[in-house]
């Protein structure tokens, strides 16, 4: 799914953890049980040829259409979308096959994606209880330091209470004599010991002080408070020779290390900082005070040339990261994640995405039931009011995949359903109904209007793929969720995308149409994506012609061979000549679904390459500043990568 001003998810640690076992059948399986798709790919210079040397020719994808072939007729009858639901599957082409190994790396990657961009050494931060988006107050909790760290010697509190009773004076009823000392320099009459009672962050003083010797002791006896009021004690230094102003740390601040320090932020739209804290020898932080959002605490060391995350604590929200060392989650990907996790059969990963994925849903509203485009990795609920109509359609296409496939009469289950149906009622609201476009989906709400964001801008523009998604979305729920009428409302969008928004001079999908006139723009994905879809309606000579097309985006770039995003055009003469991975592994999987194995050999073999030790590809090899894409790390191409080399009963829009 591309950037640009109608499509539009933007453009898209090494601590992974061991893949959770899984059923036979997925990438996760034990070597015995896996199937022999999954067998080492083996791809002569030849194949990779045909796509890194920009040649795609040789089966039925360059053989479909020459110049000068008639058009096929647009009048031959189609299944309908209940007749495709209730047929049995076709038998799966088999996949294009990368090596188990390959496989294995690429999702251990997607699944360390859920954790924190922050890569941290295996230390804890634990809170002292949750603490929820709307709280203000302190945050408080311990920490420890990775195994084999070493601690400086620690710095003491500048007030220090006797070891022999510090625990009972940190009881909140605790009403006996106090003793300790300073380690503020000792002079006589200058330092005055100050009580204090903190109740959820709110401090107040007690009508109690005591002079601190010459030697720096002091004692006092907090029987003689008559009414201390809730909270737990704590005691500053008050400087005499300064107008009384508070010096130093009020305990329980104890002894800490120099150069470590806790840090708060809190998750809105985005992560803020809140403050820091200094790590204490006792193990324990504290922030006087937070601000609305999402919490995270981290442990940081800084004695080094630079910061280093020693641990970190964040809400496990279930969303995955889109893009390496950043902590947003654009709604695709999310799908994309939860879509490939099915597909290697890890389904305790698929629980956990599914859930963040439903977080991304509007509850109410004028727009319930739609998923936000994006939001913060730790505050799904901070999302922006942008809404697109294909990530809708692939979100719930999505979750009625996980309801399909996940343990039936869960409550997990139950709730994926009813998500989805919330997101089905939203698709079908942006159905049209009369005119020339009629059957096909409007583009979704929200847009900057004269430098501000809109949330109620309408978007009139008729996108191809976000049609093609909701036809996925409402031909599955059709069976899965038994619903009534998204038939129909698949069987729509399919007369409008044939009649509208296929090119029938240059055999392709174009980009979409208007109220006015039709998009001619010619991106890539709208093909693939397209292809799967006309194979799916038995039009496998139109699919045959979409597929044809997609050898005019063929490049090679960086040792890795695939396609463009935009092919050059007139509204894009000079594109940047760079892979796209998520674009040529739906290539790929489209050539598979069409039945021409070779080809989709040739085009996973030609991006090999690419994948890094990790298991990650980028999103480009080059970045493209027309596009916003780079050459990160990326969900969504690594995801890709998955679906087109282990697909099967569990694949993507089955």
């Amino acid at each position: 799914m591309r950037r640009g001003r109608w499509l539009r998810r933007r453009q898209v640690h090494d601590s992974v953890p061991a893949p959770a076992p899984a059923r036979s059948g997925g990438i996760l399986s034990t070597p015995e049980h896996r199937p022999a798709r999954l067998r080492r790919l083996v791809v002569s210079a030849t194949t990779v040829a045909l796509v890194a040397g920009l040649a795609l020719t040789g089966t039925a994808a360059a053989e479909a259409r020459t110049e000068g072939d008639p058009m096929p007729s647009m009048s031959t009858p189609l299944p309908t979308a209940g007749q495709l639901a209730g047929a049995a599957a076709p038998a799966a082409p088999t996949s294009p096959s990368a090596s188990s190994a390959a496989q294995q790396r690429a999702w251990a990657w997607l699944r360390s994606m859920m954790q924190s961009s922050t890569a941290t050494t295996g230390g804890t931060v634990t809170p002292a209880r949750p603490y929820d988006a709307a709280w203000t107050g302190p945050v408080r909790g311990r920490w420890t330091a990775p195994s084999g760290t070493t601690l400086p010697d620690a710095t003491p509190g500048t007030v220090v209470v006797d070891p022999a009773i510090v625990t009972a004076v940190g009881e909140t009823g605790y009403r006996g004599v106090v003793r300790g000392s300073v380690t503020l320099a000792p002079t006589a009459n200058r330092w005055i010991i100050q009580v204090y009672r903190d109740e959820d962050g709110t401090v107040r003083q007690v009508p109690l002080q005591t002079l601190v010797q010459p030697d720096g002791t002091w004692s006092l006896d907090l029987s003689s408070v008559t009414d201390p009021g809730a909270g737990r004690w704590e005691f500053g230094v008050l400087d005499a020779t300064a107008g009384y102003a508070p010096s130093g740390d009020r305990w329980p601040a104890g002894a800490r290390y120099p150069g470590l320090e806790l840090r708060l932020f809190a998750t809105t739209d985005r992560t803020y900082p809140v403050g820091t804290a200094p790590a204490t020898a006792d193990g324990s932080f504290e922030f006087s005070s937070s601000a609305p959002g999402a919490k995270s605490v981290q442990l940081v060391d800084e004695r080094g040339a630079a910061p280093v995350v020693l641990a970190e604590w964040a809400p496990d929200t279930g969303l995955i990261r889109s893009t390496a060392g950043a902590d947003r989650t654009y709604t695709y990907d999310q799908a994309l994640a939860l879509q490939a996790a099915l597909a290697v059969g890890d389904d305790a990963t698929a629980d956990r995405l599914a859930d963040g994925l439903m977080a991304l849903q509007t509850p109410t509203g004028p727009q319930a039931g739609a998923f936000v485009s994006s939001a913060g990795q730790w505050n799904p609920a901070g999302g922006q009011a942008m809404y697109r109509t294909g990530n809708v359609a692939v979100a719930t296409a999505a979750l009625v995949a996980y309801v399909r496939w996940s343990a039936p009469g869960t409550a997990r289950n139950q709730a994926a359903a009813t998500a989805a149906r919330r997101g089905l009622d939203w698709l079908a609201a942006q159905q049209t109904t009369a005119g020339p476009n009629a059957g096909l989906l409007t583009g979704g709400f929200g847009e900057d209007v004269g430098g501000t964001f809109d949330p109620a801008a309408a978007i009139a523009w008729m996108s191809t793929e976000h049609n093609l998604d909701a036809w996925q979305a409402f031909t599955a729920a059709s069976t899965v969720l038994a619903c009534g009428d998204c038939a129909q409302r698949a069987d729509r969008i399919r007369a409008g995308l044939l009649q509208v928004c296929w090119n029938a001079t240059e055999g392709r999908f174009r980009q979409g149409v208007s109220a006015q006139e039709p998009d001619d723009t010619d991106p890539l994905d709208v093909n693939s994506w397209g292809a799967l879809f006309l194979d799916r309606i038995g039009r496998s000579d139109l699919s045959a012609q979409a597929l044809s097309h997609t050898a005019a985006f063929a490049v090679s770039d960086g040792g890795a061979g695939g396609y463009l995003t935009f092919r050059s055009q007139p509204s894009m003469p000079h594109p940047v000549p760079t892979v796209w991975f998520e674009g040529s592994f739906g290539v790929a999987l489209a050539q598979l679904r069409h039945g021409d194995t070779v080809a989709a050999e040739a085009t996973v073999g030609a991006a090999a390459p690419a994948q890094r030790p990790d298991g990650s590809f980028p999103a480009v090899t080059t970045a493209d500043p027309a596009t916003g894409y780079t050459n990160d790390s990326s969900t969504a191409a690594t995801a890709w990568f998955l679906l087109a080399t282990a697909d099967g009963d569990r694949g993507i829009w089955r």
